[in-house]
């Protein structure tokens, strides 16, 4: 998602989704739907110019505005500039996209200051990760969730010498207030560059705190 006209789709509780970087080097995040007959305009993820229709080859931009409706100029009364796809609220994070479907919902980032502090020498802002995967899960992600920062069932349902070098005993939970989104717990280890491999120990660089 770094050049112009990079895009990806996905979905959020079943409404498509599509995410763009505009010319003016903006993210936009808009409906995926036709304005004219419901169709997708775009599936998938790549780069484009604009996005196509393929029931009428209704045009829009990359900021979601119409920019071409063929003979619809013979239409009474019908202004192109009062057509485009509806947008999102949309806010970077370090790298991370989070939409929201509430216009007037407040700011996410000051909510997340205190994992801000604790994630920075990673600087994620900056990192290239795998290519963006979408698509829907059968499972609840609130359980998934929950079993990941659930250190108490670590040291005996993976008891073995690939955890027991970070045990849960050595595991913190910092205080958090209501109003934090985010959530953190540290980790203890048993050496400083332990690492989930055969070895245990750190095979790439490390980050320093």
């Amino acid at each position: 998602m770094r050049e112009p006209g990079d895009y990806f789709t996905t979905q959020i509780i079943g409404e498509p989704i599509i995410v763009a970087r505009t010319r003016q080097n903006e993210l936009k995040a808009m409906s995926a739907v036709c304005q004219h007959r419901a169709m997708l305009v775009a599936e998938g993820r790549g780069n484009t110019r604009g996005f196509v229709c393929p029931y009428h080859h209704w045009v829009y931009g990359l900021d979601g505005k119409l920019v071409n409706a063929p003979a619809m100029e013979r239409t009474c009364d019908f202004d192109k500039k009062a057509v485009r796809l509806p947008s999102f609220k949309l806010e970077t994070w370090l790298g991370f996209i989070f939409i929201n479907f509430d216009a007037d919902a407040a700011p996410l980032a000051p909510r997340l200051a205190k994992v801000a502090a604790a994630i920075a020498p990673y600087d994620l802002a900056v990192t290239d990760g795998p290519p963006i995967m979408t698509g829907s899960f059968a499972w609840n992600w609130k359980v998934m969730f929950e079993n990941n920062n659930d250190g108490y069932h670590a040291n005996k349902l993976h008891h073995g010498p690939l955890h027991d070098f970070i045990p849960s005993e050595l595991a913190t939970f910092p205080p958090s207030g209501p109003s934090d989104a985010g959530f953190l717990r540290f980790n203890g280890t048993t050496h400083p560059d332990a690492s989930f491999n055969p070895t245990q120990r750190a095979v790439l660089p490390i980050f320093r705190s």
